[in-house]
């Protein structure tokens, strides 16, 4: 199952953008401290809890300055996932797209593909609001 994100404008450069994403420390300033729990994060991973839903990896596979990141997503239910950020060209602005692969089993996607979709759309938009004010 494919999720994509709205699209996010940001008044940012994509190296802004690009560099904050490429750096998974930044993560912990955008994640709701009320549902995320247990937060570790280096340069090029992170790892936390999701209260009542999941323990998560993210991890840095693959990067394309300034345009694209791809992350691994590990989890506890052993569910293959990946999210990429797509981030077009701009000097002063940027736009932002999140696209999130996961291998769910049919019978379970209509219950999580709201969910998911609405985490996808709030993440776009909180690391609008980080690239804008930092």
């Amino acid at each position: 199952m494919n999720i994509e994100s709205k699209a996010e404008n940001i008044n940012a450069s994509s190296r802004k953008v690009y560099e904050m994403l490429c750096d998974c420390r930044n993560f912990e300033q955008m994640a709701t401290q009320k549902q995320v729990q247990n937060w570790h994060a280096e340069e090029d991973f992170c790892e936390f809890e999701v209260s009542g839903i999941a323990k998560i990896t993210l991890r840095i596979q693959e990067k394309q300055p300034y345009s694209h990141i791809t992350y691994t997503v590990g989890n506890d239910k052993q569910i293959p996932a990946s999210c990429t950020f797509d981030i077009s060209d701009g000097e002063t602005s940027c736009d932002l797209f999140l696209t999130m692969n996961l291998e769910i089993p049919t019978f379970l996607a209509p219950m999580v593909k709201g969910p998911l979709q609405q985490f996808a759309d709030t993440l776009t938009n909180a690391i609008r609001m980080a690239a804008t004010k930092a």
